[in-house]
């Protein structure tokens, strides 16, 4: 028997999650740039991850080795999709997330889930 319940991650833990990422986690597979169909969008490096969380905008994710290659889009709806396969398939990982124990590697395995369903590389 399987029981079903419901955690919530905070828009903090996740915005860390993306900075785990993007600032080094995953940077020996991806590139990354802002979505250029949203208008008058202005990058910001110090709060993109609070853009993604709140919607503002999404991020084209690029395989690094072939930089015309787009892997997917980290949006609201990518994020919400990666952390329930975080639970269902990488639970250690997602319960470092929950005791605030996360780093670059879970910020990785956060990133790949959200883009390609699974881990990938690494």
């Amino acid at each position: 028997m399987k029981f079903n319940i419901e955690i919530e991650i905070s828009n903090d833990q996740v915005e860390t999650l993306i900075c785990s990422a993007f600032e080094g986690g995953s940077n020996y597979w991806m590139d990354f740039d802002t979505n250029p169909l949203i208008k008058d969008f202005k990058w910001n490096s110090n709060n993109y991850p609070a853009q993604i969380v709140n919607g503002d905008v999404e991020v084209n994710i690029y395989d690094n080795a072939n930089d015309e290659e787009l892997l997917g889009r980290l949006n609201t709806i990518t994020i919400q999709q990666g952390l329930k396969i975080m639970v269902d398939k990488y639970p250690a990982y997602f319960a470092d997330i929950i005791n605030e124990n996360d780093d670059a590697e879970t910020g990785d395995v956060f990133m790949q889930c959200c883009i390609m369903g699974e881990v990938v590389f690494g």
